[in-house]
């Protein structure tokens, strides 16, 4: 909704570009393949049990802490992350969000890499997820250790693309090949904006 609570028309779920495919891999508790390429779980329409809450706050540095609840979840619960698929608030957008619920579309994707500093995001990223690691327990599944592992590894090679073209090209490509966009990025898009930026 705007700020007049007027529909902007689409849904929570669009803009954080919550599809299909990702709320079957939910479905079949494989949230944490999603997670790791975006964080579509948003605080506001999240409930967590208050044992679990305790036991994983409070986040590592650089986390909020709705998505850190997600990706703590997804890692160590042994139930299922469940979307629920009617809508059940009013998520309203105003000049004042602390977040805000943003557009994921061809054109503000390609604008935002056009927009600069996409190393410092991606190393801001690196970071974060590091920070996740470094609390994650060696009794977490191995699978599961293994999938955080390479979204780590992926965004390493991210944060030090070269600066000319054909390395980045070759960079980019090897990674996309390897399936490092496609599990631990937004796909195609984070591939472009690493070649733009």
């Amino acid at each position: 909704m705007d700020a007049e609570l007027k529909p902007l028309g689409r849904s929570l779920w669009q803009s954080v570009d919550f599809s299909a495919a990702d709320r079957a891999a939910f479905a079949r508790g494989d949230a944490l393949s999603v997670l790791l390429g975006k964080l579509v779980v948003t605080g506001t329409t999240m409930t967590v049990r208050a044992d679990f809450a305790r036991a994983a706050l409070p986040p590592a540095e650089g986390w909020i802490h709705d998505e850190w609840l997600a990706v703590m979840a997804a890692l160590f619960s042994p139930g299922r992350l469940v979307p629920i698929a009617e809508p059940l608030v009013r998520y309203r957008q105003h000049g004042g969000n602390q977040i805000g619920a943003g557009r994921s579309d061809v054109a503000t994707l390609t604008a935002r890499g056009l927009a600069g500093g996409r190393r410092e995001r991606v190393r801001a990223q690196l970071a974060k997820w590091m920070a996740l690691r470094a609390r994650v327990p060696g009794s977490v599944a191995s699978d599961k250790l293994t999938q955080l592992d390479a979204r780590i590894a992926h965004l390493r090679v991210r944060a030090e693309l070269a600066g000319g073209l054909v390395p980045r090209v070759r960079t980019v490509l090897g990674e996309w090949r390897g399936g490092g966009y496609a599990t631990g990025a937004r796909g195609n898009w984070s591939a472009l904006q690493d070649l733009l930026g």
